[in-house]
């Protein structure tokens, strides 16, 4: 059936972009970026591409400089100037518990985007399969969910977002035109959410929300 296929070609690219041979690539990528002479790195990863950076992150630590090594500015590692999650299909324990400490001492601009009518990631959190063995199968998926995270991180919530947008809600950041600039005011600048204020406003718990009027609101 379509959902046996989806759920095998979920597994297989889950599984790839989190093997060792991917983390060694990726690290070995960065590398070969540093020695090139690029030296702040702009982490950039939507869906699953969280779970590559996330699962070769401590392989990648000694190659990063920490932010005490930033303000001394003695170093010649490579420097994790923005650290941005786009709709992550990972599970949100995982980055509370174990990422987001790691990461937050090698760069102070983490951000993360949301959408609680994200359907795609609905396939994350398929109740068939807590029994095919899948231990996260159970817990939040990161990109779903617009709960506070207690830490150095900025949440935005795209729930409100109609314009460029397709029935999965899942992929939006490269054509709708707010998500675009917020993303190019943020790596230019690494400016926080707070003062990202053309395009985003601050909501309850301090969730940040884009500034995009609904398709629905017209001139009369």
């Amino acid at each position: 059936t379509h959902t046996h296929i989806l759920q095998v070609f979920y597994f297989c690219g889950r599984e790839g972009g989190i093997c060792e041979r991917t983390q060694i690539d990726f690290c070995e990528f960065i590398e070969d970026l540093r020695k090139a002479g690029l030296t702040r790195v702009h982490f950039v990863t939507h869906s699953m591409g969280a779970r590559i950076l996330f699962a070769a992150f401590e392989r990648l630590t000694p190659q990063l400089a920490t932010l005490e090594e930033q303000a001394q500015g003695t170093t010649g590692k490579t420097i994790a100037s923005t650290i941005t999650i786009l709709n992550a299909d990972y599970p949100r324990d995982w980055f509370v518990e174990r990422d987001l400490p790691l990461a937050s001492k090698y760069c102070d601009r983490i951000t993360v985007t949301v959408d609680t009518g994200d359907q795609a990631l609905v396939v994350s959190e398929f109740p068939l399969w807590k029994y095919l063995g899948f231990k996260d199968a159970s817990l939040k998926v990161l990109g779903k969910y617009n709960d506070p995270i207690d830490g150095p991180v900025d949440i935005i919530d795209g729930t409100n977002i109609d314009s460029n947008m397709h029935s999965l809600r899942h992929n939006y950041f490269n054509l709708n035109s707010v998500v675009i600039q917020d993303l190019y005011e943020l790596i230019t600048t690494r400016r926080p959410a707070a003062e990202r204020r053309t395009h985003l406003a601050r909501g309850a718990d301090d969730i940040y929300v884009y500034l995009s009027a609904p398709t629905h609101i017209t001139n009369k």
